[in-house]
């Protein structure tokens, strides 16, 4: 799995990034069962 990620054949989706203070709207957007990829924290 790793090289298919390394080699770029299969990469992550990312349905959203959230500050790290809006870690609240991130997990509503999870518990919604709304997003259709990563829900991505950034500090």
């Amino acid at each position: 799995m790793r090289r298919l990620f390394t080699e770029g054949t299969v990469r992550p989706v990312a349905h959203g990034e959230f500050a790290l203070a809006d870690a609240v709207g991130a997990h509503r957007v999870i518990e919604s069962r709304s997003n259709l990829g990563k829900v991505v924290l950034i500090p």
